[in-house]
Formats: C-alpha cells, structure tokens, sequence
C-alpha cells in the first residue's frame, strides 16, 4: 500500500525521475522511480544527516526545526521533506519539473501518509 502511495504521488510530480521514504536514521524505507540521476542511498544518508545538524543548530538558537531542505542544480532538483520526527520524503526532481508544485504535493502527502507512518 505505501509503494501505491508513492508512486501516486510520485505521478501528479511532472518530471520526477525518483521518490523514496527515508527513515530518521537515513536508511531507504521504500522507493519509486528508476530514473534518478544519484544514488539514492547515499544521498539519503547524507541529506538526512544534514537535516539533524541544522535542526540542531537552530535549536541553539531558539528556533523550530528544519522542514524542508532544497537543492537545486542545473540538471535536477532534491527536495528532502519531513513527515514527521521519524521519517522523511526525498524527491528528485528533473529540469522539467515544478518546484512549486513538487513541494506542494510533498506536504500533501505528509498529510495522505501519516496514519500509515504512525
């Protein structure tokens, strides 16, 4: 069910070369989409460290926690969206996509996927 999920999601995404559930320790929970020009598993881990060390940072300073990190490049965007405390939506997104629209459907599914992620 959470594959159908993803690759829903992942379809309403125009140019969405790939989309992967991340746990909060980095590890791939579940993928979709082969055509991602990364290795999804490293870039998981590295993003989701990142993600920690700022939240971290800014929690020094008073603030809440990271939400959403964006990296963009000439060929492909990444957008690591959080779900909650324990998981995370890592989209990679080609030239053609929206950004816009891409994170919009990553918060709609945060909403769509929380009961299963509880």
């Amino acid at each position: 069910m959470l594959h159908d999920r993803l690759q829903d999601l992942s379809g309403r995404i125009a140019d969405a070369r790939a989309l992967a559930l991340v746990a909060a320790d980095g590890i791939l929970v579940e993928t979709v989409g082969e055509d991602s020009p990364l290795d999804l598993e490293v870039t998981a881990a590295e993003l989701t460290n990142q993600l920690k060390q700022m939240s971290a940072n800014e929690r020094g300073m008073s603030l809440a926690a990271v939400r959403e990190l964006s990296i963009v490049t000439a060929s492909y965007s990444i957008i690591m969206s959080a779900l909650s405390r324990e998981h995370y939506l890592l989209l990679v997104l080609g030239e053609g996509g929206t950004h816009g629209r891409a994170r919009f459907e990553l918060r709609r599914a945060a909403l769509l996927l929380a009961e299963e992620l509880a």
